[in-house]
C-alpha cells in the first residue's frame, strides 16, 4: 500500500481497495466549527430559530442557557454526528473523505500552549490508497460496508481515559481478529497538509485557527490519544480518513436574510467568509433546531440510521447532550454511552482556599451575571490572555492566586453532573418516545487526566464554563421535582444570582450521601 503527502485530487474510478477492519474518520475542527459556522450560530436569526419557540425541555433549555454565554460556538458534535448520518446523495453532493496518514511532531507530551517547549502535534497528511486519494460514500459501502447494518459505529467525543482507551483498543483487536467492521468516528483534528490555521481553506470551509496545538478532544489526555492514533496508523487492518467539505458554488450562501458572512478579527476588522455557507449546515441547523424541540422527523430519509455500539462523550458544552440525543434515535439499536468527566480545582489566594464560582469569579464577567453568594473580595480576577503557566491557559495576573486539584470537588461533580445529564436527555426523549439506559458513569475511570506527571486544569478553572450550576438551572426552569429529590437547596437554583460555589455543590451532594446511608443503616437495624 503506497502512501504520499499531497494535495488534494477528485475520486477516481472503482478498483481493488486492500482490505481494511478498522475505518478511522477524524471530524476536524473546521468542518465542524469553522469561521462560518460559529457566525451562522451567533446570528439572531439562528437564535431565534433555536430557542423562540414554545417547546419546553431541558436539553434545550441547556443549549439557551449555554449560548446566552458562548453563543460563538456552534452545534460541533452534533454536526459530526449528522455528517456521519447523512445519507448518501447528500454526503456525496457536499463531501468526501480524504485518505490520511495520522503524523506527529514534538516530543513533549505535557506542553500544550505555543508558549510552551516542543509541544507534541498532531497532525494529518493525506495519502494515496493504491492511487486513489479521496472517497465517496458510495465507496465507503463498497470497500468498507459503512452503512450495512453489521458494520459497528463506534463514536468518541471527548478525551479519553484509560480505561476508555484499553477498551477501544480491545474493540479494534476483536474486529481484526474476526475480519468484522468497525468505524471509529472521532471529534478532534486541526491539521491537513500544514494547513488548518486562521484563513486557510483546505477542509473547503475557511478555518479559524485553534487555541490550543490539539483539539481539546486530544488535549485533554494526550497520552491515550497518541496511543490511538499510533495503533491506527501502524496496524495494515486500519485506515484513516478526514472529511472535506465540496459543496459546489451554487449551494454555498454569503449572506442569510440579507446580512452578509463576514469575519471580525481580534484587532476590529471584518471581512467576508471565504467560500461562504454551504446550504448543507443550514439544513443541518433547521434540523438542530427540530431535534432540541423534540420535533425531529428521525424517521425520514435525510439519515440513515448505524449501528452505533458505543459513545465516549462529555458533558459541558451544548452540543454534547443534544448529540447523544441525535445519535440515540438515529441508531438501529442503543447504544453505551460513556459519560467522561472532568477534573476540578480548588482556587488559593495566598496558599488560602478561597470560594469559586469558575467563570463567575473572572473580571471578564459582568457584574448583573455574578451569584449572589460570590467573594466580594474575590469576584473580579483578573487574567493574562497573553501567558500561560506550566500547567493551565491564561495565568493569573495576581501572582497570589493559584490553583490546586480537588479530588472532592472532582468526584462529587462527576456524580452530580452526571445525574443532571442523565435527567435532561431522558426529559428531551420523552418527546420522541424513547426510554435509554445505557450510560456508564464509573467515576474511578470516566475522568480524564490531561497528564500524568502533574495535575494540569489547562483551561483556568476561573475562565471555565459554569456548567454544573448551569445544567442545574436547566433542570429547574423546567422541573424543580427532580434534583429536589437529591437536595432541596439545588432546586432553588434557577437563575445565576443563586448559582452555588463549587465547594457548595459538592457538600450538597456529600449531605445526600450521608443522609441516604443514614436512613439505609436505620431500616436495616
Amino acid at each position: 500500500m503506497g502512501s504520499k503527502s499531497s494535495t488534494i485530487s477528485s475520486p477516481s474510478s472503482s478498483f481493488a481497495i486492500p482490505k481494511t477492519n478498522v475505518v478511522f474518520i477524524a471530524y476536524n475542527s473546521t468542518i465542524t466549527g469553522g469561521k462560518v459556522l460559529r457566525v451562522l450560530n451567533e446570528m439572531s436569526s439562528t437564535q431565534d430559530m433555536l430557542y423562540k419557540n414554545e417547546s419546553k425541555n431541558m436539553v434545550k433549555s441547556y443549549c439557551e442557557n449555554y449560548d446566552k454565554a458562548k453563543k460563538n460556538e456552534p452545534f460541533y458534535d452534533v454536526i459530526a454526528s449528522q455528517i456521519a448520518s447523512l445519507n448518501q446523495i447528500d454526503f456525496d453532493r457536499n463531501f468526501t473523505y480524504c485518505a490520511v496518514n495520522l503524523d506527529e511532531e514534538g516530543s513533549n507530551i505535557n506542553s500544550f500552549h505555543p508558549s510552551q517547549p516542543d509541544p507534541l502535534i498532531f497532525k494529518m497528511n493525506s495519502k494515496y490508497i493504491e492511487g486513489k486519494e479521496t472517497f465517496t460514500r458510495d465507496n465507503f459501502n463498497e470497500y468498507y460496508k459503512y452503512n450495512n447494518p453489521d458494520t459497528e459505529h463506534l463514536f468518541i467525543y471527548g478525551p479519553l481515559t484509560d480505561s476508555m482507551y484499553e477498551d477501544i483498543e480491545n474493540n479494534m483487536k476483536t474486529h481484526i481478529s474476526n475480519n468484522t467492521q468497525l468505524v471509529i468516528h472521532l471529534q478532534g483534528e486541526n491539521f491537513l497538509n500544514k494547513e488548518g490555521n486562521d484563513g486557510d481553506m483546505i477542509f473547503g470551509i475557511e478555518s479559524k485557527g485553534n487555541l490550543f496545538k490539539n483539539s481539546f478532544n486530544y488535549q485533554n489526555c494526550m497520552k491515550n490519544a497518541q496511543k490511538l492514533r499510533k495503533f491506527i496508523q501502524s496496524n495494515s487492518q486500519c485506515e484513516s480518513f478526514t472529511i472535506l467539505c465540496t459543496s459546489p458554488e451554487n449551494l454555498r450562501k454569503n449572506e442569510i436574510n440579507g446580512t452578509e458572512l463576514s469575519w471580525k478579527s481580534r484587532d476590529g476588522t471584518t471581512t467576508p467568509i471565504v467560500g461562504g455557507l454551504p446550504q448543507i449546515y443550514f439544513d443541518f441547523y433547521e434540523d438542530i433546531s427540530n431535534l432540541i424541540q423534540g420535533k425531529l422527523d428521525y424517521n425520514a430519509k435525510f439519515y440513515e440510521q448505524l449501528n452505533i455500539t458505543k459513545i465516549y462523550q462529555d458533558m459541558v458544552d451544548k452540543d454534547n447532550s443534544s448529540s447523544i440525543v441525535f445519535l440515540i434515535l438515529n441508531s438501529l439499536n442503543s447504544p453505551e454511552t460513556h459519560l467522561i468527566g472532568r477534573e476540578a480545582f480548588n482556587l488559593l489566594y495566598n496558599k488560602e482556599e478561597v470560594s469559586h464560582h469558575q467563570f463567575l469569579n473572572c473580571a471578564f464577567a459582568p457584574s448583573f451575571l455574578k451569584p449572589d453568594s460570590i467573594s466580594q473580595t474575590h469576584n473580579n480576577i483578573e487574567l493574562d490572555m497573553t501567558k500561560a503557566t506550566d500547567t493551565y491557559w491564561p495565568a493569573f495576573k495576581d501572582t497570589n492566586y493559584e490553583l490546586e486539584y480537588s479530588s472532592y470537588d472532582t468526584i462529587n461533580h462527576y456524580i452530580l453532573m452526571t445525574n443532571c445529564f442523565e435527567i435532561s436527555i431522558h426529559n428531551l426523549l420523552e418527546c420522541y418516545d424513547k426510554t435509554y439506559d445505557g450510560f456508564c458513569t464509573d467515576f474511578n475511570k470516566n475522568i480524564a487526566k490531561p497528564s500524568d506527571k502533574k495535575n494540569a486544569p489547562l483551561m483556568n478553572e476561573i475562565i471555565f464554563f459554569p456548567a454544573l450550576n448551569t445544567l442545574i438551572k436547566s433542570i429547574n426552569n423546567i422541573d424543580t421535582t427532580e434534583l429536589n429529590k437529591i437536595h432541596s437547596e439545588l432546586k432553588k437554583i434557577t437563575s445565576n444570582s443563586t448559582y452555588l460555589s463549587n465547594n457548595k455543590l459538592s457538600h450538597l451532594y456529600d449531605q445526600y450521601i450521608v443522609e441516604k446511608y443514614r436512613k439505609l443503616y436505620v431500616n436495616i437495624r
